[in-house]
C-alpha cells in the first residue's frame, strides 16, 4: 500500500506525464491522428510477482531505456505486437509485419516509447528536484521475461508498473501499454514525495 500522500502525487504526476506525452506526440502525428491515453493505473510490487503475470511463451514488443543521474535505474515500455503494428500504421501509413520491421519502423515505435517514458519519469521527479539523463532507447520483440537480465534486475527488487489504454479515434489503434520503472532509489524517491506533499498541504500530524 502507498502512503495516501504518495498515491495522490503519483496519480497527478502520471496524468500530467501522459498529458504532456499526448501533446508531444500530436506534433508528430498531427491533430487528425492524435494518440490518446486513458486514465492510468499503477502498482508497486516485487519484480518476481510481475514476472509471474507476464505471458511465458508469447512475444511482446518492448522498448528499454536506462536512466542515470540523481536517480539510477531503467524502464521498459511493453505493448502487444498488435499495438506495435498499429503504431507503425498510424505513424508511417504503412502495414508491416511486426516480426520484420526495418530500422525506420523500429525508430518510429522507439520515439513514441521514448516520449512516454521520459515525460512520465520527468513528471514523477521534477517536483522533488531530482534530475536524470536518459540513454538511447532500444526496441526489441521477444518473450517478456527475457527483458529482465538477472545482472541488471534483482529478483526481489520492487518495480513501479504504470498501465494505461492507448487509442486513436481515427484508426484501429486500441489497446494498452505497460511502463515498468525500476529505480535503485525508489524508496528514497517515495520519502521525498511524502515530504514534498506534507510541505505543500501542511503537515497537521
Amino acid at each position: 500500500m502507498f502512503n495516501p500522500l504518495v498515491e495522490d502525487y503519483l496519480k497527478e504526476s502520471f496524468n500530467r506525464g501522459l498529458g504532456k506525452a499526448t501533446s508531444s506526440l500530436t506534433e508528430i502525428t498531427g491533430s487528425d491522428s492524435e494518440i490518446e491515453f486513458g486514465v492510468p493505473n499503477f502498482h508497486y510490487q516485487n519484480l518476481s510477482n510481475l514476472k509471474n503475470q507476464l505471458p511465458i511463451m508469447s512475444k511482446l514488443c518492448g522498448v528499454s531505456q536506462s536512466f542515470k543521474g540523481e536517480i539510477n535505474g531503467s524502464g521498459i515500455l511493453f505493448f502487444s505486437p498488435e499495438i506495435g503494428s498499429d503504431l507503425i500504421h498510424l505513424l508511417l501509413k504503412t502495414d508491416v509485419p511486426i516480426d520484420f520491421v526495418s530500422d525506420v519502423e523500429a525508430d518510429a515505435i522507439t520515439e513514441v516509447a521514448n516520449i512516454l517514458m521520459n515525460f512520465n519519469l520527468k513528471a514523477l521527479l521534477d517536483d522533488v528536484n531530482l534530475s536524470f539523463s536518459s540513454r538511447p532507447p532500444v526496441f526489441e520483440m521477444k518473450e517478456a521475461y527475457k527483458f529482465f537480465n538477472p545482472d541488471d534486475y534483482s529478483h526481489n527488487q520492487k518495480v513501479l508498473l504504470l498501465n494505461a489504454n492507448i487509442f486513436n479515434k481515427e484508426t484501429r489503434l486500441n489497446g494498452s501499454i505497460n511502463f515498468v520503472l525500476y529505480l535503485n532509489e525508489m524508496e528514497g524517491v517515495f520519502k521525498k514525495i511524502e515530504t514534498y506533499m506534507k510541505e505543500l498541504i501542511g503537515d497537521v500530524g
